[in-house]
């Protein structure tokens, strides 16, 4: 594997190396041989923009369940005060009509 036209170095059967490079337009080498000793060489271009910020890549590393994660425990979150909600206008409700009956009939009952 050679970067940007440096020598090139083996890296055997590794599939995945990590660069540091800095900002700008790169090119990659790739040399190969098979077991017949014919080689082959291809090479990729790409542009690294560091200046992005570091978001970008903490995010490609969250996992895809913390996102649902979090979405269902607000759901759920949610539901819960609705719920409590609810209970508490419906106590309030009961409280009114028993004041209502309690003045219109008296508490002697």
């Amino acid at each position: 594997m050679s970067i940007d036209g440096g020598p090139f170095e083996p890296v055997g059967t590794v599939t995945s190396i990590t660069r540091r490079l800095s900002n700008g337009q790169h090119t990659v080498e790739v040399r190969a041989y098979d077991n017949a000793g014919h080689e082959s060489v291809t090479d990729s271009s790409f542009t690294v923009d560091a200046s992005a910020g570091v978001f970008p890549g903490l995010f490609q590393a969250i996992p895809l369940y913390f996102p649902a994660l979090g979405l269902g425990l607000l759901l759920v979150s949610y539901a819960f005060l609705l719920r409590r909600r609810r209970r508490r206008e419906e106590k309030d409700q009961e409280e009114r009509e028993q004041d209502e009956f309690e003045s219109d009939f008296g508490s002697d009952l």
